[in-house]
């Protein structure tokens, strides 16, 4: 039942699904064996995790993004957590992205950013009247590109959009069947 993992400084972060997150050391992992770990800590005990991301500007940052909780910073040192968004009730998250200042998520109710270094976050959502919005909000999965300008932005049922941080809006491409 793993559902996410990370790497960082030869430390595994797990998170089983529905159940909790688990932190264990890989030189103390043996390939042939089972690991034993215990959970990291209660906060996401029986918790649907949906993302977990390395801060890029502080390693010892994990983002955590988490039906529960909405997206949580979690300090991999001292265990302690911080919420940074909470989600509405009717909202669910989807999945978990990271550009260089910037966690992007994904979730049923559109997309998500938190700044990093504001302390703030945005949420981009469909608007009829404004061509340049999202086309749909129910969005599943994303991708940064490696200059964090651009964010590709799969959708449910409105095909991939593409956030431009410059100009500030999305560009949309739709799947089409045949040649």
């Amino acid at each position: 039942d793993i559902y996410r993992l990370v790497i960082c400084n030869g430390e595994m972060y797990v998170a089983s699904y529905c159940d909790d997150l688990y932190r264990f050391s890989l030189s103390e992992v043996d390939p042939d064996k089972a690991v034993h770990a215990s959970p990291l800590n209660s906060d996401f005990y029986q918790d649907d995790i949906e993302g977990l991301v390395i801060c890029p500007i502080n390693n010892n940052i994990i983002f955590v993004l988490s039906q529960e909780k909405g997206l949580v910073e979690l300090n991999r040192h001292t265990g302690r957590t911080r919420t940074l968004i909470s989600l509405e009730e009717n909202v669910f998250p989807t999945n978990l992205a990271c550009s260089k200042d910037v966690v992007w998520l994904t979730t049923t109710h559109g997309l998500y950013s938190y700044d990093m270094s504001e302390g703030s976050h945005s949420c981009f959502v469909r608007d009829a009247e404004d061509r340049y919005s999202l086309s749909d909000n129910f969005t599943t999965s994303l991708l940064v590109t490696d200059d964090g300008r651009s964010i590709w932005v799969g959708t449910a049922s409105g095909g991939v959009n593409v956030y431009n941080s410059d100009s500030e809006d999305f560009k949309k491409y739709y799947l089409m069947e045949g040649n």
